[in-house]
């Protein structure tokens, strides 16, 4: 979309780096030194500093990051659409071209109008993208501004992707990307960083992005830093492009006539925070207006702003700052009407007289978030809708036909969701159930995955869901823990009531026996128990520890039972509380371990052994996954360098092959019930995953819910024949 009618800055909110192992990857401040994805698809390769990855399929103890070459081992995407969008551009000259940006899954592409949609990432390295721009002569050349990980250039219509950022400061976020009309090689940049993506800098290229120089001279700079304030607007005046214009955080607005060599401010009449003397309102989103020359428009905290000879005005009425009817984050000019304009980030809104009254148009596909939007200038009565996922909504695109008074889902084909629970049906495996964190969205599937139903009906419960369950012996009951609460479902997850005698619920642990008990675990509040498919609820404390390192209780936030012995249970504790057990349904606890070398770790999921009880395996964050043979007795390291391990399924049908989910890894297999393990993740696009459930069908399935590329199926091999990997010396 030329510079005429677009301009956005998408989302305020300071931006969260995708660096999730940099964070956990052991206690020795070690990150992740390589990170690629062979093809675009393929899986991701993480290494630590000066480790080398094994061959395509060996193992070894430590985490092994290539998988074996096993057909077993490629995952399917089920059709579970949508996720957080941040940015959309429309191609100039083929309305039918579209691509969208996500928060943690690169970019995305349509050739038919929103129809179906496919991976558009390859070459990138680090896939929060915050903008997209498109060359308006080459429109297969496009810009994507990244998180942290500076601007990305494709030269085929989003193919393949190279880095562009030399010269640029990758400590910042890209927030906008500004190209020149008559000569596209130049292009400007606003970046933003810091806690409220306070600090900033605007960067300028003549060679197409291949180098970048700092074009701030006239900006307020932080005199203890290199930087201005953020810069959350560029705008370039088509007609003259060497006029340009800046919004900041809070500094104001800004004029170059110069090509970005130098700036002077533009303040008379701009408002300052309340407050406030000396900080302005952020200037959130600027626009040259096509209809009337001269004139620049603006949304300035949250509220339309013009101008025209020397001073700023607020059009809208009836609004004011408090109510910010006008969302932040983008504005756009209809091509044809000068009436009609669009403007929001926190929400879509729409004015058909000029700027003075504006409209919601939600509905029910495009609700509150909406970080940009995107259309053709020779059809802009249709419109692409980028939208997050928040309370009643899934997120993806929607597309409307009518200038924004009604919306349809618009997303087959984007996988950005992040899939934080996963349950099957032990009765039917047709029906399988997947939560997200975050805005906490529940799906249900009940013809295998081919078809999902989106439930978040009582939005009182649509928070980031934990842990899913199925009721055994009646798969009418379903549990989802969405904390801080409980709730359940007596039809099949088509609605849901909250269990009140259950508070900061966390995880949830069931055995597929008749009769046996629910044990939830509650963080402070320690272990609840029910005895009568959830009808009265308990806790069960007595023995767990309380500990100085805790404030009080250790919390709970894991919860296994045995299912050779469902009197015995688990419980996995935080901040040093180590791994406790029962062996008369929670009546008496007793701490069988703790770990780290301060003994300070928390113990993130327990898995029990389905055939033999003394055999029990666990995650420990930044301490990676322990095994005991003797009951608990004793522990051993089998997976030390593995610094997040979310979930861990033994497999019912040999209990020898396990499966665990990691953060950085993927997913990992083990053959000989945990002792050594291998890479599994051959098809999964990002290492991190959160959950995993075995169908009980034939053949039987691996699901795997992952960071931000949604669920995934894997056939598991048959019994009779298992593909074995050399070993490691």
């Amino acid at each position: 979309m030329s510079q005429h009618y677009k301009l956005s800055s998408h989302r305020l909110g300071l931006a969260i780096m995708l660096g999730i192992a940099v964070l956990l990857l052991g206690s020795q401040g070690a990150v992740a030194e390589t990170w690629s994805a062979p093809g675009g698809f393929g899986p991701l390769r993480w290494l630590r500093p000066g480790q080398e990855a094994a061959p395509s399929g060996e193992t070894a103890r430590g985490p092994v990051l290539s998988p074996s070459a096993s057909a077993a081992e490629l995952w399917t995407s089920y059709p579970l659409h949508g996720g957080e969008m941040t940015a959309i551009a429309a191609h100039p000259t083929n309305a039918q071209i579209v691509y969208v940006g996500t928060r943690d899954a690169g970019a995305f592409k349509t050739t038919d109008g929103g129809q179906s949609w496919r991976p558009a990432r390859n070459g990138l390295t680090f896939y929060p993208i915050r903008c997209l721009e498109i060359d308006p002569r080459r429109p297969d050349t496009l810009y994507a501004g990244t998180d942290y990980d500076g601007i990305w250039k494709s030269s085929d219509g989003g193919a393949t992707w190279t880095d562009a950022s030399a010269g640029l400061d990758k400590s910042l976020v890209a927030l906008n990307i500004a190209i020149d009309p008559l000569n596209t090689n130049t292009l400007y940049a606003g970046l933003g960083g810091g806690i409220g993506l306070i600090l900033g800098n605007i960067f300028k290229s003549v060679d197409g992005g291949a180098t970048w120089t700092m074009q701030d001279s006239g900006l307020p700079r932080y005199p203890e830093t290199m930087h201005t304030g953020g810069v959350y607007s560029l705008a370039i005046d088509p007609a003259h492009p060497a006029v340009l214009y800046a919004g900041t955080i809070h500094d104001g607005a800004f004029r170059s006539t110069d090509g970005g060599a130098h700036w002077v401010a533009l303040n008379t009449g701009l408002p300052f925070r309340s407050g406030s003397a000396e900080y302005r309102e952020g200037v959130n989103a600027l626009a040259t207006d096509p209809h009337h020359a001269n004139r620049l428009s603006a949304i300035i905290g949250g509220e339309y702003y013009v101008y025209e000879q020397g001073l700023w005005q607020r059009v809208n009425q009836g609004y004011d700052h408090a109510n910010s009817s006008i969302g932040p984050g983008y504005l756009y000019f209809h091509p044809s009407d000068p009436a009609i304009l669009y403007s929001g980030g926190g929400g879509f809104h729409k004015s058909t007289d000029g700027g003075v009254h504006w409209q919601n148009s939600y509905g029910t596909v495009v609700g509150t978030m909406v970080p940009d939007i995107a259309f053709h200038p020779s059809t802009p009565d249709t419109l692409y809708a980028a939208t997050s996922p928040q309370t009643g909504y899934a997120g993806g695109v929607a597309k409307s036909s009518d200038q924004g008074e009604n919306w349809v889902g618009a997303s087959a084909g984007i996988t950005a969701l992040l899939i934080h629970a996963v349950a099957v049906d032990p009765q039917s495996s047709q029906n399988i159930y997947a939560g997200t964190d975050g805005s906490g969205h529940f799906y249900r599937t009940q013809d295998g995955g081919a078809t999902w139903q989106f439930a978040c009906a009582d939005t009182t419960w649509c928070a980031g869901i934990d842990d899913i369950a199925v009721d055994p012996t009646d798969s009418r009951k379903i549990y989802v823990v969405a904390w801080p609460n409980l709730f359940q479902s007596t039809d099949q997850g088509a609605t849901f009531a909250r269990v009140t005698a259950v508070n900061a619920a966390y995880q949830i642990a069931v055995v597929p026996q008749a009769s046996s008990p629910i044990y939830v675990a509650a963080r402070q509040q320690g272990i609840y128990k029910s005895a009568d498919s959830g009808q009265t609820w308990v806790q069960k404390n007595q023995g767990l520890p309380n500990l100085p390192s805790c404030g009080g209780l250790c919390p709970a936030v894991a919860v296994a039972v045995d299912p050779s012995q469902p009197g015995t249970v688990w419980a996995g504790l935080q901040f040093g509380g180590g791994i406790a057990k029962t062996t008369d349904g929670g009546e008496h606890w007793q701490v069988m371990g703790v770990f780290g070398r301060l003994g300070d770790r928390t113990v993130e999921c327990v898995a029990v052994h389905p055939r033999d009880g003394s055999t029990i395996l666990t995650g420990v964050l930044r301490e990676g996954l322990f095994k005991s043979t003797d009951g608990g007795k004793t522990w051993q390291p089998k997976l030390e360098d593995v610094a997040a391990i979310r979930k861990i399924v033994y497999d019912p049908r040999n209990p020898n092959w396990v499966y665990a989910a990691t953060e950085g890894f993927g997913v990992l297999r083990s053959l000989d019930g945990g002792e050594t393990w291998q890479g599994y993740s051959s098809g999964i696009f990002y290492p991190v995953v959160y959950s995993l459930a075995i169908t009980t069908d034939s053949p039987a399935k691996l699901l795997a819910g992952s960071y931000s590329s949604g669920l995934y199926w894997a056939r598991l091999p048959s019994l009779a024949v298992v593909h074995l990997p050399a070993l490691l010396k």
